[in-house]
């Protein structure tokens, strides 16, 4: 059960507590303690240094979900799982009996972003929701090899890695590219062994990704070949930013890729963005 009084001592108007605790609040202001004195916080609360200032504070420590021990960007405190959205849970805060919040669900360890990078904690995907927000350089996505929402490199941050707009192959340990110049140049079945756009050295790259036949294809201006998209699987509007109006993000004839085509099945090839 919520303890409602200890949510509404809750508020992180004021950053003495950084980014993710809260002050406790005494006749409207957050209350000054000191650590040379036992127990002049209250229950839940510990006596640290500001983030702003010289002085000590009582802060609420940190909301850590249990199933992943993150903390979300974003706190909101529930009772039942209706209070939460779809792809989060309500978990009950570790160390902190009876105070529950929602938290992103749990993702399965072999979830890997498809086509760009996916953001790792100890060799383990972070998921995310509309509360637990990605790291710079990263966003919330479920273009992902389970559908599970994880943190993907962002779009505008993808690099040309592999010529002609193929996608590097990516090591399951550590989603590293894996170089074949000082392995003979093999690569595991179905990739290729093709030099880096980013530097001399050679890797295994993906075949090239076509529309799927009798789709026309928005071409890419900077590869001159089908222009990639990621738009998330639950996303079934006919438009959107990855692709023209009358182009949908479709899968192309490679795996784990998907390319930018028309709906209807004509002669036309392509029309470029």
């Amino acid at each position: 059960m919520l303890d409602l009084s200890l949510a509404i001592k809750v508020n992180s108007v004021e950053a003495v507590c950084g980014k993710n605790g809260f002050p406790y609040h005494k006749d409207g202001k957050p209350l000054e303690c000191s650590e040379d004195v036992e127990d002049n916080c209250p229950e839940h609360y510990m006596c640290q240094p500001s983030f702003t200032n010289t002085k000590m504070y009582c802060c609420f420590t940190e909301l850590h979900c249990s199933s992943s021990g993150i903390t979300p960007n974003s706190i909101k405190y529930c009772e039942h799982l209706t209070d939460c959205q779809l792809n989060e849970e309500c978990e009950e805060v570790i160390n902190m009996n009876g105070i529950h919040i929602c938290c992103p669900k749990a993702i399965q360890e072999v979830t890997r972003c498809l086509g760009r990078e996916t953001f790792l904690n100890d060799a383990i995907p972070v998921s995310c929701s509309s509360i637990a927000i990605c790291p710079d350089d990263y966003e919330c996505s479920n273009l992902t090899t389970t559908n599970d929402y994880t943190c993907c490199k962002e779009k505008k941050k993808l690099m040309q890695i592999c010529p002609d707009n193929r996608i590097p192959y990516r090591r399951f340990t550590d989603d590293e590219f894996l170089y074949c110049d000082n392995n003979n140049f093999i690569c595991p079945k179905g990739y290729l062994c093709k030099q880096s756009l980013l530097n001399d050295r050679f890797i295994c790259c993906s075949p090239i990704g076509f529309c799927p036949k009798g789709r026309k294809a928005q071409l890419d201006s900077a590869t001159n070949q089908a222009k990639r998209c990621f738009t998330n699987f639950d996303n079934n509007t006919t438009y959107n930013d990855d692709c023209l109006e009358g182009f949908t993000c479709q899968q192309s004839t490679m795996k784990h890729l998907r390319v930018c085509c028309n709906n209807n099945n004509n002669t036309n090839k392509h029309t470029r963005d």
